[in-house]
């Protein structure tokens, strides 16, 4: 928003009230904010699964590049209007044209479960009175959201993205829902009978770790042969490869740990500010998957790309240590 002449107070209510203040949008580059979303939709806060689609990629892109849509996408709904809203499949809402691939953008509304504890005062006394004994009362609250994900088609190579939103807090089952309904529609364009499975990305995990001057690693869970298993996170900006009482544990080991979940930064400078932005990425594996053949880890999470060549640097870093 900043970097398009947005004016940003503290909070989103705040916020709000500045824009409605400055008359006319002056100052802002209105195009530049609008490619800018564009680039968050495809991009930002994205759970991805790659499948190397082989022979299929002319084909999907034929048909991706003739989409009578839209070349914009519609307003999102309101708060009042979800709240009445059904859930929905993803529908094609349009096609962005880069020199490097066309992405189709999918619009869905979802579903997210929160759990919320009842205080003892937010229960009336006859549903108190017609429970059995409790020391704590959980409800889950559905609460609807306007979702979206992308189909990412490279102009050269034949491996495709799907890109589905998954923010933080929300469950892992609803992402990965998210994830088959737009396979289905990757699957319904391609014309073809068989189905592709998504690339394994679990050797990353190791390979990326073991990458001592790559990015900052921020969480890692790994087995020893001792019989433990560990699972550590950092909450200063140093990287746990450097930890010490990580450092200490490891050099006491006389074999190597076997990381299986690591969640690993890097600073990048933001559209050559001053401003740097720290895009990360989270490969959630399994302790099933230590040693495994074929692990099945396909899925991955980029977190906090400010924008398309954050999203594109992570990418790249997992491909390279595949």
């Amino acid at each position: 928003m900043e970097a398009h002449g947005v004016p940003v107070g503290h909070g989103w209510e705040n916020t709000t009230a500045e824009i409605q203040a400055r008359e006319g949008f002056k100052g802002v580059d209105l195009d530049g904010f609008y490619d800018a979303f564009i680039q968050h939709v495809c991009c930002g806060e994205k759970s991805v699964r790659m499948y190397d689609v082989g022979s299929l990629i002319d084909s999907l892109r034929n048909d991706f590049a003739k989409a009578t849509l839209p070349t914009r996408l519609p307003q999102p709904k309101r708060k009042a209007a979800l709240f009445k809203a059904n859930e929905t499949d993803p529908e094609l809402l349009c096609v962005v044209s880069k020199p490097d691939g066309l992405c189709g953008v999918f619009g869905a509304i979802r579903t997210h479960d929160q759990q919320t504890e009842l205080k003892d005062d937010q229960v009336p006394e006859a549903v108190r009175e017609a429970l059995p004994s409790f020391d704590e009362l959980i409800v889950v609250r559905a609460s609807k959201f306007q979702s979206y994900g992308a189909i990412w088609l490279p102009a050269k190579g034949t491996v495709v993205e799907i890109r589905a939103d998954h923010f933080v807090g929300h469950s892992l089952e609803s992402a990965l829902d998210f994830h088959q309904k737009l396979y289905e529609q990757l699957h319904a364009k391609s014309g073809s009978k068989a189905i592709v499975a998504p690339k394994d990305v679990f050797p990353a995990v190791k390979n990326l770790y073991g990458a001592v001057d790559e990015g900052i690693v921020m969480e890692l869970a790994f087995a020893t042969t001792t019989g433990s298993v560990k699972h550590e996170r950092m909450r200063s900006k140093e990287s746990l490869r450097k930890e010490v009482y990580h450092v200490g544990g490891k050099e006491a080991l006389a074999t190597d740990i076997e990381p299986f979940r690591l969640g690993v930064r890097w600073s990048r400078e933001y559209l050559g500010t001053k401003r740097y932005n720290v895009p990360e990425l989270h490969l959630e594996g399994s302790l099933s998957m230590v040693g495994s053949a074929s692990a099945g880890l396909t899925k991955f999470t980029v977190r906090k790309a400010a924008n398309e060549e954050d999203y594109n640097w992570v990418r790249d870093k997992l491909v390279e240590y595949l």
